[in-house]
C-alpha cells in the first residue's frame, strides 16, 4: 500500500499502528526504499509487509470457473 501525499501519509501511518500488533514485518517505509524495490512506483511513502499481502478475490473468481470449466469440484 503506498501514500502520494501528506493526507494519505497520515492515513497509511494510522493504518500500520493499527496492523503492526498483528503482521510481523510490517515496516513503514520512505519513497526512495519503495521505489528501489519498484522503480515505475511513484509515492511519498509505503506500506511493505513482506509477510503478507492483499489479494484480488477477481483472478481467483476466474480460476475457479477454469477449474470446473475443466472438471475440478471446490469444497
Amino acid at each position: 500500500m503506498v501514500a502520494v501525499d501528506a493526507g494519505e501519509e497520515k492515513e497509511l501511518t494510522a493504518l500500520y499502528h493499527l496492523a503492526v500488533p498483528q503482521v510481523s514485518g510490517l515496516e513503514l517505509i520512505c519513497d526512495a526504499d519503495a521505489m528501489r524495490m519498484e522503480p515505475e512506483l511513484h509515492c511519498s511513502m509505503a506500506l511493505f509487509s513482506p509477510n503478507s499481502g492483499i489479494g484480488d478475490v477477481q483472478p481467483s473468481a476466474a480460476l475457479l470457473g477454469e477449474a470446473e470449466a475443466h472438471g475440478a469440484m471446490v469444497a
